[in-house]
This record gives C-alpha cells, sequence and structure tokens, in this order.
C-alpha cells in the first residue's frame, strides 16, 4: 500500500504552531500570508492540514449553501490527482494519460515518445515563469500530440482494462463516500477531466466497490474506436475525427458517444473539443453534455469545486452561480505555491491525503436524505 511521503514545509508549520505561534485557538503561520487561517487538525493519511483563506467568506458561503438545501447544490471535481492520488508508495502516481504511456503493452517506440512528451510539457504546465495564457498552447500541443501517438501506435480497446489493472494508480479513500453522499442526496457530481474519460471509467469499474450511480456525470477527452477489422493502425493513425455531441448511455451517469465494435476496436481518434488543464470550462460543454440538460440544473445556483491545479479553478466559468466553495488539493511543491493557492482557494488541503475534509464539508452542506 501507500507510504506517506513527508513534506518538510507542513513540518515546519506545525513546529511553529508548537513553538507557541498559535493565538487563542487560531493557527496562524508566518509561512502563510497574514490574512490566511490554518487550522492544524491533521488529515488521517500524510498529515495533511487545511489552510482556509478568509474564514468569514468560507463561513458565509458554508451558511448560505446549506441554508437553501441539496436541491440548489452541484459540485464539480477534476479527477486526477483529485480524486486519485498523486504519490502511491512512496512514488509519483499515474494519471489517465500515463497510465497507458507506462502499461508496457505497445511497442518500445511508443513508450519512449510517450515518456518524452510528458517529460517536457509538465515541466511547463507547472513553471511559475510562465502565465497561464503562455501554458495554454503547450498544454494543447501536449495532449494532441499524446493523442496522436495512441493513434499511430494502434492503440485498442481490449488494452484499457490491462493497462489501468497494472497502472500505478488508485482512487483516494473516501471517493465511495463522496460519490455516495452526493447519490443520496440527489445531488449531481459532474466529474471535469483534461485525462481520458475511457481510462478513468475504468479505474472506477476496477477500484470503487459499487457502479457509479446516475447522479455522476463524467466530461473529459473520450477514445473513438472503429472495429479491429475496419481499420488498420497505419490507418488509424491518419484520421481525428470529431464527434458531435455526447449521448447519455453506458454505466451509470457516464457520458459516452455512439461508436462502432464491441469488446474490441482500433483506436481512430478522440472526441471534441479536446480538454487539457487549462481549458475545462463548463461554458465549452453547456450545450454539448447531458449534464447541463437535466430539468433542474438551472435551480442549482450553488457549488462545490474540488481540484488540484489552478486551471481547475475555471472548471465553473460559464454557469450562473450564486455561492461557490473551491477547494484545492495542493499535492507537491508546496513552499513554492502555498501562497498562491491560499489566494484563489477558499480552501487548500496540504499533503496527499484522503478525501475526509471533503466528506465533513458535504455532511455540514447535505443531508443524507436529499432533502432540506
Amino acid at each position: 500500500m501507500r507510504l506517506p511521503r513527508p513534506f518538510s514545509f507542513v513540518a515546519a508549520i506545525m513546529n511553529t504552531c508548537r513553538n507557541g505561534m498559535c493565538e487563542n485557538g487560531n493557527k496562524i503561520s508566518n509561512a502563510v500570508s497574514a490574512s490566511s487561517r490554518v487550522d492544524m487538525s491533521p488529515l488521517p493519511v500524510d498529515g495533511g492540514h487545511v489552510v482556509i483563506r478568509d474564514p468569514a467568506s468560507f463561513l458565509a458561503k458554508k451558511a448560505k449553501i446549506a441554508s437553501d438545501g441539496p436541491s440548489k447544490l452541484q459540485l464539480l471535481f477534476d479527477w486526477d490527482f483529485t480524486l486519485t492520488h498523486f504519490f502511491l508508495n512512496g512514488r509519483r502516481a499515474c494519471s489517465c494519460h500515463k497510465a497507458i504511456e507506462d502499461c508496457d503493452l505497445l511497442s518500445a517506440a511508443y513508450h519512449e515518445k510517450a515518456q518524452a512528451l510528458q517529460e517536457y510539457y509538465y515541466a511547463k504546465e507547472v513553471d511559475p515563469s510562465l502565465s497561464v495564457a503562455e501554458k495554454v498552447p503547450l498544454m494543447e500541443a501536449w495532449v494532441r500530440r499524446a493523442h496522436d501517438l495512441l493513434i499511430h501506435h494502434g492503440f485498442r480497446r481490449s488494452l484499457l482494462p490491462l493497462a489501468v489493472k497494472h497502472a500505478h494508480l488508485a482512487v483516494r479513500e473516501g471517493c465511495q463516500e463522496v460519490i455516495d453522499l452526493s447519490a443520496r442526496a440527489a445531488v449531481p457530481l459532474l466529474v471535469f477531466s483534461a485525462g481520458i474519460a475511457d481510462v478513468l471509467e475504468e479505474v472506477c469499474r476496477q477500484q470503487l466497490p459499487r457502479p457509479l450511480p446516475d447522479t455522476v456525470h463524467v466530461v473529459s477527452n473520450r477514445m473513438v474506436f472503429s472495429p479491429v477489422a475496419a481499420a488498420s493502425p497505419a490507418d488509424a493513425g491518419a484520421a481525428r475525427p470529431s464527434v458531435g455531441a455526447p449521448q447519455r448511455g453506458g454505466r451509470g451517469g457516464l457520458e459516452e458517444p455512439s461508436q462502432a465494435g464491441a469488446e474490441d476496436g482500433v483506436l481512430v481518434g478522440f472526441t471534441e473539443p479536446v480538454f487539457h488543464v487549462f481549458n475545462k470550462r463548463a461554458e465549452s460543454v453547456l450545450n454539448t453534455s447531458a449534464y447541463f440538460h437535466q430539468i433542474d440544473y438551472e435551480k442549482r445556483k450553488h457549488a462545490i469545486l474540488v481540484g488540484d491545479s489552478l486551471g481547475d479553478l475555471h472548471m465553473s466559468d460559464g454557469l450562473e452561480l450564486e455561492e461557490i466553495i473551491k477547494v484545492g488539493l495542493l499535492n507537491d511543491r508546496v513552499e513554492e505555491r502555498l501562497d498562491e493557492y491560499s489566494q484563489k482557494f477558499d480552501v487548500v488541503l496540504l499533503g496527499d491525503g484522503d478525501l475526509t475534509y471533503i466528506i465533513g464539508l458535504l455532511r455540514e452542506l447535505i443531508s443524507d436524505e436529499g432533502q432540506k
């Protein structure tokens, strides 16, 4: 199982608190901006901690959302390193894309090129010297090049279960409880991912104890397969068809376009638009995702947004919301990025912990009966 990964910066905050810097139960650290409140109660996994930028604003948002009840609430979650762990057994875990890139089920040439892309573009994604505007074309290039590489090397649908089974990837403890809480309260949960929907869904099949309920909706890059007999890998590499609006169907709340082929098929493309970490915005799928065509969707004026990247802050762009609580998971490079995260998220969870804090927050806001 996972081994804890200590964060020296988190330890420094704890030592500061122990050395008498706490006042009247409010744990304030000079390592965080003076306006930030640090709740030093440890999360059960990895000694993660909670940073609340503006306690008064946060409490006011919670009170309004709880008062209006679950019928006015929706949940927006990222997937990679939000509902899954960032570290596993002491080393970096896989994203959806990397689960395939590291699977050793394709040619050595594919895996070598995919690894080179990952190393080059991830450094650009987290480079603090680059603006978001500078990163956007780089991230789109990364996703498209990664997809084209899979197509060119003839990825097949039948490889998915094996790739996921052996992937260095695990859902966070508490993931099923988050799903169950939202389902019991009839609160829709949108999983908005820059990864690969097919991989995400296979992870759920293999690692969660129950199928996803109808309250869960997945919006992500989705593979398009042709029947094995209809295309060779060489033919597949020449095509990237644009697929129309995804249709409701499949397992639970999963959204998937109609595709030819049953158990196996050759990858011939990905659905459009292509999602990357900086363009996951609700406004880009308002007219195509089944999630935004629910009868009661327009009544849901409040949201809880949870993500691990600054790009995830924009998942709600295009929604007409009255209140939104934004929770950020700061998995690594804590000292370097904490100030920016604490200014942009209402709540920041330090360390690669479990979902206990988020479960507690949801319990405060929605009843198990799903009624106010």
